[in-house]
């Protein structure tokens, strides 16, 4: 009817923003959508019409979407300051805001070859090993939050835990430590983590 006013409802306009809190735009590379509709400010309610708030809800599906499969989405980590992969495996792979980083032994990045000595040698090499993995994923050891140790004898679990507690600060990850009847290249200690990105 001529004169009718369209009822007005109040909605939040929210997503404007990605992953790494750039703004949802036009002239933003990462945004599948021609425009954004909506407060830039996704916390401030505003007033809308009924036609308006369905494309917004349009909108906030299809960025949903857009998010879901982002972080379904997979990156390998490779490295020249870790030893190469010697099988069909990554160094690490990143997903879903984390890094999963392949378990290391004690090789040296330079010759492939396995370091002998003690214990803590052997336990050093590996973690500065997953240090250089993790920064070429732009994460590093203090940002690990799980750790799995394997050792070939749990009586060098003392001498381990001491060089190991070195490379973590106040806060050390979670972790699991078990005795492995064999580790590749017959290698004392092997480690894996996890981390956030």
């Amino acid at each position: 009817m001529k004169g009718e006013q369209t009822p007005l409802i109040k909605a939040r306009v929210c997503p404007t923003q990605n992953n790494n809190g750039n703004p949802l735009s036009k002239a933003h590379p990462e945004s599948p959508f021609s425009y954004v509709r909506g407060s830039a400010n996704c916390r401030t309610p505003r007033w809308t019409t009924a036609n308006s708030f369905e494309i917004i809800c349009n909108f906030n599906e299809a960025v949903d979407s857009y998010l879901w499969s982002q972080a379904r989405m997979k990156d390998r980590v490779q490295t020249d300051n870790a030893p190469s992969a010697i099988g069909p495996y990554s160094q690490a792979i990143k997903a879903g805001g984390f890094v999963f980083a392949s378990g290391q032994i004690p090789l040296d990045p330079a010759t492939g070859q396995l370091i002998t000595g003690t214990i803590a040698q052997q336990t050093e090499r590996v973690l500065n090993n997953l240090k250089a993995v993790l920064e070429a994923a732009g994460s590093s050891l203090d940002r690990v939050v799980k750790t799995t140790v394997f050792l070939k004898d749990m009586n060098d679990f003392a001498e381990m835990n001491e060089t190991y507690g070195k490379f973590f600060g106040e806060v050390p990850p979670a972790r699991s430590t078990v005795e492995a009847a064999r580790l590749p290249r017959d290698a004392r200690v092997e480690i894996d983590v996890i981390a956030l990105l």
